[in-house]
């Protein structure tokens, strides 16, 4: 045998539950609702927020009005009617309710995936605006660095750049990951703020198709020509140079 375990019950009520309980026809619940609603409204109360407003097939498939109401809704409709009525429906919406240990796992179960989702969700929107973010300071160089280097449009992937140094793309990641220059977050280079506002990386999303065919946005980072010019200046000065200037040294 299930034990029940007595928690409050905070469900609504709909009209049809109060025609039920009451024992009166629907219509007339729906009338008393309205009456309610619009004593409510002349006083200015918004009433939409205790009773709103929904509906329900008839026996005939047919679409019919109703009322979903909250606990304030149901004691709002309540003090119209007798003592008898009026206690039943105040009873309805305030004596604990019964739940069976199963039941009490899956309403666990729901809150859980609900938490879960909304950490997914947050987890999401962190990262767009980080990702913003960094887009808005790589702009903010344009209005004060409009220099020669900023006059060429073009952009440079990494893969590009490190071939310049005889590297491949993660190998010079790591390099700059460990100069301290940039850091890696869900799979996405970002610079360190330190050197984020100068107008070096412009961050672009590129449409792609994933494995299983669901086409999809990913943000990846290009090297501008002035952030090509800080990465040769400040590897210069940890003796890291080109290919071309390795040969010359070496000849």
């Amino acid at each position: 045998m299930n034990n029940l375990i007595s928690i409050e019950n905070k469900n609504t009520l709909t009209s049809l539950d109060v025609a039920e309980i009451t024992g009166k026809e629907h219509n007339k619940i729906l009338r008393d609702i309205r009456d309610e609603m619009g004593k409510l409204e002349k006083q200015g109360i918004r009433a939409e927020a205790i009773f709103g407003l929904g509906e329900y097939l008839d026996k005939n498939n047919q679409k019919r009005p109703m009322y979903n109401l909250t606990k304030e809704g149901v004691l709002q409709l309540a003090a119209r009617y007798e003592a008898v009525v009026r206690f039943k429906l105040i009873e309805e919406v305030t004596k604990p309710k019964n739940y069976t240990q199963k039941e009490l796992l899956l309403m666990q179960l729901e809150s859980l995936e609900k938490i879960e989702r909304l950490e997914n969700e947050n987890g999401t929107l962190r990262l767009e605006n980080k990702i913003q973010e960094q887009q808005i300071m790589e702009m903010k160089p344009k209005a004060t660095y409009y220099d020669l280097i900023l006059q060429n449009p073009n952009l440079l992937t990494t893969r590009l750049i490190a071939s310049d140094y005889g590297m491949t793309p993660n190998a010079f990641n790591k390099m700059l990951h460990d100069y301290g220059i940039q850091y890696k977050q869900s799979n996405i280079w970002f610079l360190y703020r330190e050197y984020a506002g100068y107008g070096y990386t412009q961050t672009k999303t590129q449409p792609i198709v994933r494995s299983d065919g669901t086409p999809d946005n990913v943000p990846h980072m290009y090297w501008t020509q002035k952030g090509r010019m800080f990465l040769y200046d400040f590897l210069k000065n940890k003796g890291v140079v080109p290919v071309i200037e390795q040969e010359e040294r070496g000849a």
